[in-house]
């Protein structure tokens, strides 16, 4: 099985990966765990034109570095073995991207418990990939 814990920085990430790393006994087989993240491109690009695309290449890798980071060092600290990555766009369209390309079976994303009406006003990661992805999505609260 393949599962993909998509990550974001919060401490709702932080409660995902904890809620995975105390049930291995789940499932049968170990699975193959991903840490993903998605930032949001920079909104202007004639000023990421004129700083050059390493400086804006380094600023995305520095972010998501960050994002990760604690997610993957609590994982790493209980054992569970993951691999981390990240990519740069929509935040669903991104993750359903990543879904696709690497065969997940589940998605496991922490939830930042926002009212139904927010979720009408701000949208919701959650709500989009429950509603777009093919696979199940486990929202951690």
């Amino acid at each position: 099985m393949k599962i993909l814990l998509a990550a974001d920085g919060s401490e709702h990430s932080l409660k995902a990966a904890a809620f995975l790393a105390s049930h291995p006994g789940w499932l049968k087989d170990v699975p193959k765990l991903y840490v993903h993240t998605v930032h949001p491109p920079v909104p202007y690009a004639a000023a990421a034109a004129n700083v050059g695309k390493k400086v804006v290449d380094d600023y995305y890798a520095q972010e998501c570095k960050a994002v990760l980071a604690p997610v993957c060092d609590a994982l790493t600290a209980a054992g569970v073995a993951h691999e981390e990555s990240y990519s740069i766009g929509d935040i669903a369209g991104e993750i359903r991207d990543f879904v696709a390309r690497n065969g997940v079976d589940l998605v496991v994303i922490g939830s930042h418990g926002r009212s139904a009406l927010a979720n009408v006003a701000l949208g919701s990661v959650a709500t989009k990939l429950i509603a777009m992805l093919q696979v199940p999505v486990l929202v951690v609260r």
